[in-house]
């Protein structure tokens, strides 16, 4: 069941990410393409290896593990902090909540566990849920930046 109504949530987000999603977050928002970053990686470092810049940096960053990291009240306030109503913001968390994983000894389930820190690899909804985090990251990451 949870599958259906992660599909539905994610067809109703899907085209409201545009608008919300800063322009440089390329990957799993309508109308845009990862691959677009490659170029435009690719034009920041030429324009890096020219001398009228001062002060170069180049930051990368890689979240290892990025299903794995986000916590689910963070994901909440960042839906409330981008204005979601709070009836949706209570159906993404009982996605969320849905998830209740055990281990598998000697072809038997035994024990489950709670889960307050992770989104499902595979659900429509995960990397909507992701480039909203990895959003309010990018962009406190660039107001440093700016701010010197």
């Amino acid at each position: 069941m949870f599958k259906i109504i992660s599909k539905i949530l994610a067809d109703r987000l899907a085209p409201l990410m545009p608008h919300l999603i800063s322009s440089e977050q390329r990957g799993f928002i309508q109308g845009r393409h990862i691959k677009d970053s490659m170029g435009l990686a690719s034009e920041a470092i030429n324009l890096l290896d020219s001398k009228s810049w001062c002060g170069k940096i180049v930051l990368k960053v890689d979240i290892a593990k990025a299903f794995d990291t986000l916590k689910w009240s963070f994901l909440l306030k960042v839906l409330n902090q981008f204005g979601f109503n709070n009836s949706l913001c209570s159906w993404i968390q009982c996605n969320l909540q849905s998830v209740v994983p055990s281990i598998f000894v000697n072809d038997s389930l035994n024990g489950y566990f709670n889960c307050t820190n992770r989104v499902r690899r595979g659900d429509p909804l995960s990397p909507l849920l992701f480039c909203q985090a990895e959003d309010v990251l990018s962009r406190h990451l660039y107001n440093l930046v700016i701010s010197g």
